[in-house]
């Protein structure tokens, strides 16, 4: 059995509001498919990689919301799904059966990917620096990043 899915590129944000948008790349269109209910999440990835020539290295998030008539109570303020695994995108692409169309969201690039990860509180690295989030992070947290992300 397939599933029919639409990739599309582009970077979460978070509003003062604690909203996420998901603003698509203005030059991406999408990238419509068909998926095996039985795909593994690195057939996925590689789909994604070649789909945007990216190589092995390039970090990449993958993610997926509900939409947003469907988010309640929190509604926007609902946080996207991380897919990192086989077993996540096996319950993306068979639970999520009302849908026709999934959206597949992915997030590609260091700044890109950092910013997401930020944004969840999911600890991460950028090159040989490591930031763990483990309830202690404050707005210096915050300044501490961003100080760093003008040198990508």
């Amino acid at each position: 059995m397939v599933r029919s899915i639409r990739i599309w590129l582009g970077e979460w944000k978070k509003n003062g509001n604690q909203k996420w948008d998901f603003i698509t790349d203005p030059e991406d269109y999408g990238y419509g498919l068909l998926i095996s209910k039985t795909a593994t999440f690195d057939m996925l990835d590689e789909i994604i990689r070649r789909r945007y020539s990216l190589s092995h290295r390039t970090p990449v998030v993958v993610t997926y919301r509900l939409p947003s008539w469907m988010l309640m109570p929190l509604g926007d303020k609902t946080p996207p799904t991380t897919i990192a695994t086989t077993s996540d995108l096996s319950l993306i692409l068979n639970v999520r059966t009302w849908l026709e169309d999934l959206a597949i969201l992915v997030t590609v690039g260091p700044k890109g990917v950092a910013e997401y990860q930020f944004l969840c509180r999911t600890s991460f690295n950028i090159g040989a620096t490591s930031y763990v989030f483990d309830m202690t992070a404050t707005e210096n947290s915050r300044a501490a990043y961003e100080s760093k992300s003008c040198v990508w």
